[in-house]
């Protein structure tokens, strides 16, 4: 396939990013591109952006220049009229730009020192839960949206942006702890357990968070899975910004306890997780 790219390879799938050009069926390709543009992603690359604020500053001065230059005065109109002629020339641009729209498709792969049989089902099970749980969160738009499903793939929404990882420094980790912890709190009190929490798979996109890669996630009301898995969060978040974590992750405890249910007794776990943790070192 010619907009095909393999973006990710981990131990149980595949992940390609495709785009619906690749798609044969019409109505299939149709029904995918419409959701593609229902969504509220973008699908420009920064450097396709418009720059009509930059263009628009450059008339700004040029306007200045004339009323304090009246000698120069149709010299600088030619200025303006050739940047005038740039900014729609550049509109024109994006507009004829051919956006190649994307999906994801995530396959899960075959194990050949599993049983046949059971690796089968294991592969079918852990690819229909994924998908239902994707489904359940979907109203509240953090996580990609789900198209189709079949035995071992699942096709959905490709989220634009960096990876939160890249984001995240001094100026923002605020903002951002605050928002991680309100949106776990929503996934908690909806008993989904996300199983990999880390800022590399959470996306930043047109102002908003996404949560990807819900491959290791169950669904679970249990108290301790809850605690185990902001326990896990906090490991990695020490791990990967330590020069963020000591207020970062006070405040994502913040935002969390403070939005999510039975908060006194997920609070209770989390700190005998931690404390099971140090007696392993």
């Amino acid at each position: 396939m010619k907009f095909l790219e393999k973006i990710g390879q981990g131990a149980e799938a595949e992940i390609y990013k495709i785009s619906i050009s690749e798609i044969d069926d019409i109505s299939k390709r149709d029904a995918y591109e419409k959701l593609i543009d229902d969504s509220k992603n973008i699908y420009l690359n920064s450097e396709n952006f418009d720059n009509t604020d930059d263009i628009n500053n450059d008339n700004n001065i040029n306007n200045n220049h004339n009323k304090n230059n009246i000698d120069n005065k149709n010299s600088n109109n030619n200025d303006n009229n050739n940047n005038l002629n740039n900014q729609k020339e550049l509109t024109n641009k994006n507009k004829n730009i051919n956006l190649e729209k994307y999906f994801i498709r995530k396959t899960r792969i075959k194990k050949n020192y599993r049983i046949e049989e059971i690796d089968e089902e294991l592969r079918k099970s852990r690819t229909k839960r994924e998908y239902n749980i994707l489904n359940k969160i979907s109203k509240y738009e953090f996580s990609p949206k789900v198209y189709s499903k079949s035995d071992y793939d699942i096709e959905m929404e490709y989220i634009f942006g960096e990876k939160l990882k890249k984001e995240i420094n001094f100026n923002n980790y605020k903002s951002f702890m605050k928002k991680i912890g309100e949106d776990v709190a929503i996934l908690h009190n909806n008993d989904i357990i996300h199983g990999d929490l880390t800022t590399s798979n959470m996306i930043f996109n047109n102002g908003k968070l996404f949560f990807i890669d819900f491959g290791l996630s169950i669904v679970s009301k249990k108290i301790e899975d809850k605690a185990v898995d902001i326990h896990l969060f906090r490991q990695n978040f020490e791990s990967t910004h330590n020069e963020l974590f000591k207020e970062g992750f006070d405040i994502f405890l913040k935002n969390y306890y403070k939005n999510v249910e039975n908060s006194q007794e997920i609070k209770n776990r989390f700190e005998e997780v931690e404390k099971r943790g140090r007696n392993k070192h």
